[in-house]
């Protein structure tokens, strides 16, 4: 009777360059709230007296114009996990605007619309992917009248933690899979010799046949570093025991072709691998695994 050894795939990409970085504003942003962490709760909040510093002259235009015209305030914050978040005002104001910036909202400063809400009630939510370590901006504002809004209640939830080891994909033979991968992750596996700070995905596999089995890896395509480790399933889903398998360590490229090589049953040694590298764009990628004996 055969004894199957069932194998995890830890793919992670690190040292992922952001397109988008925090902006610095030049000038006055006006009445602003920098919160420091988030899920924010605020309460008795008001535009009232804060001035209209957020106008359509000098900002980027998120959704429409016309709601840049009242006494406006500012929420900045950075969040600390990427995915998706929740921002809810609750008003009983009318006319009320809500843009969201992935930085500075002013002209040629870098920042673009990630979302928007307006129409004529006062209470609003505005659901967001947004990414760790930028800084987003949050303009309240009116569509005049009213010039300001005299009291609302904001609130931003926070993405929830990412668990690498709660959606495994299992691989077969002859069969590929896609996946998406951006974003920061919660392991930092080093058996490449480097830290990796990137979003991880674990894929499983169980061979049925005794001999060498390959991975291929089609097509990859991303603007930073992807290293590939392996391990037995018998250590369970978790962020040490990995084997390096595949280490890439050239920058602003990716990998296109893949091989890893390993024996069955497990020894946990002699795994090679071949690989290929071309510049390339989205951070995403094609899996399976082929049958083999060499």
């Amino acid at each position: 009777m055969k004894n199957l050894t069932k194998f995890l795939m830890l793919v992670a990409i690190f040292a992922l360059k952001l397109d988008i970085n925090a902006q610095t504003c030049p000038g006055s942003l006006g009445t602003t709230f920098n919160i420091a962490s988030l899920p924010y709760n605020g309460t008795s909040l008001t535009t009232c007296g804060a001035g209209n510093d957020i106008m359509s002259t000098n900002a980027t235009i998120c959704g429409s114009s016309s709601y840049y015209g009242g006494e406006d305030l500012v929420f900045i914050f950075t969040p600390t996990t990427g995915g998706e978040i929740t921002i809810s005002l609750t008003s009983s104001s009318s006319w009320v605007g809500l843009m969201l910036y992935n930085g500075c909202p002013f002209l040629s400063q870098g920042g673009a619309c990630i979302g928007s809400t307006q129409n004529s009630s006062g209470s609003k939510t505005l659901i967001v992917t947004v990414t760790s370590g930028v800084t987003y901006y949050l303009v309240v504002d009116t569509w005049p009248s009213p010039t300001c809004i005299p009291s609302f209640d904001l609130s931003i939830s926070a993405a929830p933690v990412y668990d690498p080891c709660s959606g495994i994909t299992t691989l077969s033979c002859a069969t590929p899979v896609s996946a998406t991968i951006s974003g920061t992750g919660i392991w930092n596996v080093t058996a490449c010799g480097f830290s990796t700070p990137g979003q991880e995905k674990v894929y499983s596999f169980t061979p049925t046949t005794t001999g060498v089995h390959n991975i291929q890896v089609t097509s990859v395509s991303g603007t930073g570093y992807i290293d590939y480790f392996y391990k037995a399933a018998s250590g369970g889903c978790s962020a040490t025991g990995y084997h390096a398998g595949h280490c890439h360590t050239f920058r602003n490229r990716c990998l296109e072709q893949l091989y890893l090589r390993f024996q069955y049953p497990w020894s946990g040694e002699g795994v090679q691998f071949y690989s290929d590298h071309n510049r390339c764009s989205q951070p995403s990628g094609q899996f399976g695994f082929r049958d083999g004996l060499y």
